[in-house]
């Protein structure tokens, strides 16, 4: 939002409209605050709205809006109170126009961008809301119908399934009873067998012991082999009978050949073919009996043998599907459990289903009644809106009235300011940085004057020289020479100045004497009105230090310059020739050419030093001061430039310093400020 707080008035105006204007700013800064706390609040949730509604998270767009409804109720009753507060005050009228030119641009802000933009994001939003809801039981909808389809054919395949096992079962005791029925058959003509054959050895009781003791081992074996083996042992037992019966036949027939010796052996042979002929042929009887035996015999042991292979075909089929039925009773186990599993998370969806739609009933009600506050806020905007149309013309007059205060206060203040400051603008010759880079300057011109090149060196007069800065040495270098030389001059000049400052004002060569002087005086003066007149007021405590800096930078810009006829000034020439007649002394230039260069130099040289160290640092505020270092000081790396061994600084002193270090406050150890370090020869304190 731009910056509009209310500038208290200047020392011109009304001073009683301080209070109120202030209290006013302070309540117009809190209402900024509030505005602008919203609007972050405001892109924090349109930053988040996108992935908000991919989470279904009406909450947090619930909340927001809270907050932006009870923002505007807050803001809303601090204008309230402000309007209270500016009607009772006793400068209403005017605080009245600062503070309806402020709200009307804050509302006009917050009608922009808050509003109207955050209300059709939230219709926007609510329409999402509502189609996400619709998509969402579309979606819960299908899925229960699918649930529903797939529970439906789970069910008829479980019911076909179990239609399927009750006929496998019905079918299984269809067989069983079959088999049971071929069983009993099957023991019906065992039984019938048994019967006949003991029918048959009951009626041959009395002469077939041995039939009868075969068959009851036959019926108490029961094996189907081992009743074919003795089958096989009884035809061969009878076959044996029957040869016996023949062989006692041809003996009798043998008999019957021989002659007959009497009539009782006649009839005992008689009795005996008798005999014979009737267990012939009850023998016959019995053999035809036991042939059809045996051949009904084979007949069932045929019929046996394939009902046991029919028995033993069911009872193979009857295992299979007995593990067939397992297999199933599994595979139904399994299809149960899954449905069992599905029914669950049927039952977890639609009770999600339903907390979602009891949810989105709790939303829409929370945001109908949003919905009822926003218009509310509409409706009260409005009227705000309208009140300050109202206001409108009274605003445009204080607006009027305020401007022509202000023009009139601009020009006493900007005169005011002008006579108050003493900093120097950054694009004067005289501020620091430039006074910096002249300085600098004028230590590159003093070592070039100061050269040893192409000169004689006096040894006797340099080493006297050393001797007055109690620099004692028996064979001093050109460094040392050239730093001694350096610093005769500055103080030689300074020296010169000095004296001349304190000349008779008289002559017209000491124009810079009076105006100095006279400047002196006046300062002297004015620091004692200060002090013996009563008052309250910047301009007389500013006014001796802002006439140091005009005069003296008049001083820096014309002093010691040429005449009018361009004619060098007669006091830099009489104090050139004595700079050069006493750097002379102790070194003699033997070129010519060289040597008037440097005397043309030393005119240029004179001027800058009087022009810095007299002139520009009383310019300055605080004025700019100056300071030299004495043989045998401990070097210092903050005052003084130069290369240095960090393993040797210790043991390392000034032995000769040839330009002064020049700052503000150099005594004062908190306030100092270095502008230029000073130059010095450095040597060992061991040597």
């Amino acid at each position: 939002m731009d910056e509009m707080d209310l500038d208290p008035p200047n020392a011109s105006e009304n001073t009683e409209l301080i209070q109120p204007i202030i209290k006013f700013n302070k309540i117009l800064d809190e209402f900024r605050k509030n505005i602008i706390e919203a609007k972050e609040q405001a892109n924090l949730i349109n930053a988040k709205d996108q992935a908000d509604f991919n989470e279904c998270n009406h909450q947090v767009v619930v909340n927001y809006y809270k907050q932006l409804i009870q923002w505007f109720v807050e803001s809303e009753q601090r204008m309230e109170n402000l309007r209270k507060q500016i009607e009772n005050d006793q400068h209403a009228e005017v605080v009245e126009y600062y503070q309806l030119v402020k709200i009307r641009e804050i509302l006009s802000n917050a009608k922009q961008r808050l509003p109207v933009e955050q209300l059709q994001e939230f219709d926007q939003l609510v329409r999402e809301i509502n189609n996400f809801i619709d998509v969402t039981n579309q979606k819960v909808n299908h899925f229960q119908n699918n649930l529903d389809q797939h529970q439906k054919q789970y069910l008829n395949k479980q019911k076909e399934q179990y239609l399927n096992k009750q006929k496998e079962q019905y079918l299984n005791k269809q067989k069983e009873q079959v088999i049971k029925t071929i069983f009993s058959y099957a023991n019906q003509i065992v039984d019938k067998f048994q019967s006949n054959v003991s029918s048959l050895l009951n009626e041959e009781q009395g002469n077939n012991d041995t039939i009868i003791a075969r068959y009851t081992q036959l019926v108490e074996w029961g094996n189907d082999d081992a009743i074919i083996t003795r089958y096989t042992q009884l035809a061969e037992r009878l076959k044996g009978f029957v040869e016996d019966i023949n062989a006692k036949e041809q003996v009798v027939q043998f008999n019957n050949s021989l002659p007959i010796e009497g009539q009782n052996d006649h009839l005992e042979t008689i009795e005996l073919d008798s005999d014979i002929s009737y267990t012939n042929q009850n023998v016959n009887n019995i053999q035809c009996k036991v042939n059809n035996g045996l051949n009904k015999g084979k007949e069932n042991d045929e019929q046996m043998i394939k009902l046991w292979d029919k028995v033993q075909d069911l009872h193979v089929k009857n295992k299979n599907l007995e593990t067939e039925l397992k297999s199933k009773d599994q595979i139904i186990q399994n299809l149960m459990n899954a449905h069992a599993s599905l029914r669950a998370e049927a039952a977890k969806c639609q009770s999600a289903l339903g907390e979602a739609t009891n949810k989105r009933k709790e939303n829409d009600k929370q945001m109908i009644k949003l919905r009822d506050k926003v218009q509310d806020l509409h409706v009260k905007n409005k009227n705000l809106e309208t009140e300050l149309k109202s206001r409108d013309q009274i605003i445009q007059n204080l607006m009027n009235a305020h401007a022509s205060l202000r023009a009139e206060a601009a020009k006493y203040q900007s005169a005011l300011g002008e006579a108050t400051t003493f900093r120097l603008d950054d694009h004067d010759h005289n501020d620091a940085g430039r006074l910096a880079n002249d300085i600098k300057d004028l230590k590159h011109q003093l070592e070039n004057f100061c050269t040893l090149k192409k000169t004689k060196i006096e040894d006797m007069k340099v080493k006297r020289l050393l001797s007055e800065y109690h620099c004692f040495t028996e064979k001093p270098n050109k460094n040392l020479i050239k730093g001694v030389l350096q610093r005769c001059i500055i103080e030689m000049i300074i020296k010169k100045v000095d004296k001349h400052f304190k000349t008779d004002e008289e002559n017209k060569q000491s124009l810079e004497t009076k105006l100095v002087s006279t400047t002196d005086k006046i300062l002297e003066y004015m620091k004692s009105f200060s002090t013996h007149r009563v008052g309250v007021d910047e301009i007389t405590k500013a006014a001796p230090i802002k006439l140091r800096q005009l005069v003296y930078a008049v001083l820096g810009n014309r002093g010691f310059s040429k005449e009018n006829d361009e004619s060098e000034n007669q006091f830099i020439m009489q104090l050139r020739n004595e700079v050069v007649t006493e750097i002379d002394q102790y070194r003699e230039v033997i070129d010519t050419v060289k040597k008037n260069k440097i005397e043309s130099e030393a005119i240029e040289i004179i001027r800058k030093i009087i022009m810095i160290f007299f002139f520009r640092f009383n310019i300055q505020e605080p004025a700019v001061e100056y300071k030299w270092f004495e043989n045998s000081e401990k070097f210092d790396t903050e005052f003084m430039e130069g290369s240095w061994d960090n393993n040797e600084l210790d043991e390392t002193v000034v032995n000769i310093c040839s330009f002064p270090l020049i700052g503000t406050n150099l005594n004062d150890e908190e306030k100092y400020k270095v502008i230029t370090q000073a130059s010095v020869v450095k040597t060992n304190a061991n040597y």
